[in-house]
């Protein structure tokens, strides 16, 4: 726990991290379809209705060019990844008001980047090793299934960490994180390793 605690530390409290970029940047954000009509809902297929079904009683009120962004990412998803889309929107729709706003606000401030510092940290996300991928996604789909109560005491942590101690954090988990890799290349690694912080 003192691991997912970390983690989450890392991924809460950056300005613009790597796990909301890859997710909201991919999800919320505008894309570059020309037309701007809606799209009903009932139009969609049966498997992208569940996907979105998160969105279905507010379909009307997205802004036809997100509709579009959604309808194309879950028509594009292997199942896994519809999974993963209808668990994250889930979530979002569970956030308090509050961090819904910072979230948005979050992703204002990388709409308003100029383009290459965008493409910088897809990039940087994009060229990050799978395995570091794969925990990140774990992490916060784990921290997606915690009780709300749980959520808020992680958030509240994180928020009380200095910004020195956030980046020691997350050194030691890119550590953990190599050791691992490095562990699996060896043959040492079986099955899905769980990494602790070490105190």
């Amino acid at each position: 726990m003192d691991y997912l605690n970390a983690r989450l530390g890392a991924i809460f409290n950056r300005g613009l991290v790597n796990v909301i970029i890859a997710f909201s940047a991919t999800l919320f954000c505008c894309s570059t379809f020309a037309q701007s009509e809606t799209i009903a809902f009932e139009s969609l297929s049966p498997e992208v209705q569940d996907t979105l079904s998160p969105f279905a009683d507010n379909w009307d009120k997205i802004n036809p060019r997100r509709q579009k962004t959604l309808v194309k990412i879950s028509q594009e998803a292997d199942p896994d990844m519809r999974k993963r889309i209808k668990r994250h929107a889930n979530h979002w729709k569970g956030l308090p008001k509050e961090e819904r706003k910072k979230v948005r606000k979050t992703m204002r401030k990388f709409e308003n980047l100029p383009p290459h510092k965008r493409e910088k940290l897809r990039q940087h996300w994009n060229n990050m090793p799978a395995e570091k991928r794969r925990i990140i996604d774990r992490t916060f789909d784990h921290y997606e299934q915690l009780p709300a109560q749980k959520q808020n005491e992680i958030r509240e942590k994180v928020r009380s960490m200095s910004p020195q101690e956030r980046r020691e954090v997350v050194k030691e988990i890119n550590r953990q994180i190599d050791r691992s890799e490095a562990a699996k290349e060896k043959g040492r690694g079986k099955g899905s390793q769980q990494l602790k912080l070490e105190k």
